[in-house]
């Protein structure tokens, strides 16, 4: 098993499709930053940050600022790189 597969299996987030309130659950938090990336489906970046994990299983991210629509929400935790499509209502 690869590390990208393990961190990809080790990564849920619910509910989805959202309204406002997206929960990160992660399996294995043994690294210290994550950085999401949201863009949109032609591709312009709609927001950007850097989140400290410091062990956190589950991390909430509040999305007031994103109008209704499909996302990929890019995932990096510094070695690997996860993209996963978001439907936010």
């Amino acid at each position: 098993t690869s590390a990208h597969q393990i961190f990809n299996q080790s990564l849920e987030l619910f509910p989805n499709p959202v309204k406002d309130r997206l929960f990160l659950q992660l399996e294995q938090p043994d690294f210290p930053s994550l950085r999401l990336r949201w863009t949109n489906l032609i591709g312009q970046t709609m927001h950007d940050e850097l989140l400290s994990v410091n062990g956190r299983q589950q991390i909430e991210l509040y999305l007031p600022e994103l109008n209704k629509g499909i996302y990929l929400l890019q995932i990096d935790n510094g070695t690997d790189q996860i993209t996963r499509k978001v439907f936010k209502q």
